[in-house]
């Protein structure tokens, strides 16, 4: 009898635990012909001060190859590699980054960033908060632009806004203790019916970017944009659906 052959791995690239929580077993369900895979960065490589915009690349394919190293796969092995970050409003103007101790409302806030969808980015150091906006916008470009990665895999960058939780709950603030548990209920409600998850991400209130790609990653970067509840993860639906290994 032949060898089935080994289906070929589609791996997310996610920030952090509960983004794994929350998409990872209605993935699993929703594609096909994949061999559906997550690995977490444990943070938000855009925004990293230590890694330099010119090496942006390189770190994402250095963290693909120490996956398939730790996996024993080589990058012929890949289908896709699909990244997917916050932009936590890094697009707005400059002049939307307040500082938060002109707003009486935030003075016993316990974080050093409040993100408020109808005026900015409130921040105990503005200055620090525009110089990563400007990082992560030179990142991201870099990225976003990039077709390949480690090698010939394929590769797109998608993003949630402000966060995934502003995404879902719109709650763009979201304590850890908050984010953990809508997580669990968010992973058992998808993995009754993940069609749940296209249905909401292609909606017109979250697709505000449209179905292309490059389009929807200018939409973001337009203005005050990225405040918006929105995501262009329905881009990557429709991708999966034109090749045929989305589960309708």
């Amino acid at each position: 009898m032949a060898h089935r052959s080994r289906l070929k791995v589609l791996l997310f690239l996610v920030e952090g635990a509960t983004d794994k929580t929350s998409l990872g077993l209605a993935m699993s369900r929703l594609l096909s012909q994949s061999d559906i895979r997550f690995e977490i960065m444990d943070g938000d490589l855009t925004a990293d001060f230590h890694i330099p915009t010119t090496d942006i690349v390189k770190e994402v394919g250095n963290r693909v190859r120490d996956f398939a190293g730790r996996q024993h796969f080589e990058a012929k092995d890949f289908y896709k590699v699909v990244q997917i970050i916050d932009t936590d409003a890094a697009f707005i103007p400059d002049t939307q980054v307040l500082d938060m101790t002109g707003n009486p409302e935030l003075s016993d806030y316990g974080k050093g960033v409040y993100y408020d969808p109808a005026s900015g980015i409130w921040a105990r150091n503005p200055g620090s908060v525009i110089y990563r906006n400007h990082l992560k916008q030179a990142k991201v470009n870099r990225l976003r632009t990039c077709a390949k990665i480690y090698r010939s895999i394929p590769y797109e960058l998608y993003y949630m806004s402000m966060n995934l939780e502003h995404v879902f709950y719109n709650v763009p603030n979201a304590s850890r203790d908050e984010k953990v548990s809508w997580a669990n209920q968010l992973e058992d409600i998808l993995v009754e019916n993940p069609q749940q998850l296209v249905h909401f991400i292609k909606s017109p209130k979250i697709a505000l970017g449209g179905n292309d790609y490059t389009g929807s990653w200018e939409f973001i970067e337009t203005g005050a944009n990225s405040l918006k509840r929105c995501s262009n993860f329905n881009v990557f639906f429709e991708k999966a659906e034109q090749d045929g290994i989305l589960v309708c």
